[in-house]
């Protein structure tokens, strides 16, 4: 029996869906246009390099969105078709799941500048994009720690300030984080007065002698006073200038 109440409520709930669809998916996409520009912005300040604090972002809107799988293969491509009444037609699944990998690949080549864009050409879906990313990054993050490591070892103080010496430490230490690799204070002590010279040698020694667990910071401030007690100690025991010594003879 036609029941035409019945059947405007159930038309309205379908439209209600629709739109509840519609909506999500304009909200969605309002939401990548945003980390697309956010991404973009920050690949253009960094000159075409993708950070690792980028990369936290892709992989925090991924999971986000419940599409990491796609990038990490947890989320498999169906077959392309299936077998129905003895004929093949296309698989609704593997349809969806084109849908929404070719969506993927768009935000991520994107974010990409010109000359990264160069190198992953060819690839078609998201996930091989993404491999090709990580194992490039991969191995500019090797150089760059590699590079940092040899500064570190390299730095002497010579005839720089302490203070200016002691920035530069932490300068290069700093540096290993954009490529997601930390220098532990142990280390970073190590480095330091390792490049202090022969003035610092005592106190170096006494310093390691005392076998404590020191802090960056409790060195830093160490070093700073112990370069304020030698200058001090140099000027009450400098020889006289020649210039004040003349001075003195014509006073007398």
């Amino acid at each position: 029996m036609y029941d035409e109440d019945s059947c405007t409520h159930s038309t309205l709930k379908n439209q209600h869906k629709f739109k509840s669809k519609n909506s999500s998916k304009s909200s969605r996409a309002q939401v990548v246009n945003l980390f697309c520009n956010s991404i973009m912005s920050t690949v253009s300040a960094s000159s075409g390099a993708i950070e690792a604090g980028v990369t936290t972002v892709f992989v925090a809107t991924l999971k986000g969105f419940k599409d990491m799988g796609y990038v990490d293969g947890t989320i498999q491509c169906p077959p392309k078709t299936i077998e129905k009444d003895s004929t093949y037609t296309m698989n609704p699944d593997f349809i969806l799941w084109e849908q929404q990998d070719q969506l993927l690949l768009s935000w991520i080549l994107a974010s990409l500048s010109e000359g990264v864009l160069a190198q992953v050409i060819g690839y078609t879906i998201s996930r091989s994009v993404w491999n090709a990313l990580s194992r490039l990054f991969a191995s500019k993050s090797k150089s760059c720690v590699m590079q940092h490591r040899f500064e570190l070892t390299h730095l002497k103080k010579m005839n720089r300030s302490m203070a200016d010496y002691l920035e530069n430490d932490r300068l290069i230490s700093d540096s290993f984080t954009s490529v997601g690799e930390i220098v532990t204070d142990s280390e970073l002590i190590q480095f330091v007065l390792g490049g202090l010279g022969l003035d610092y040698e005592s106190l170096v020694t006494t310093l390691l002698l005392k076998g404590e667990d020191l802090s960056f910071d409790g060195i830093h401030a160490i070093l700073l006073n112990h370069e304020i007690r030698m200058q001090h100690t140099r000027s009450l025991f400098d020889p006289i200038s020649p210039q004040a010594n003349v001075a003195m003879q014509k006073q007398s």
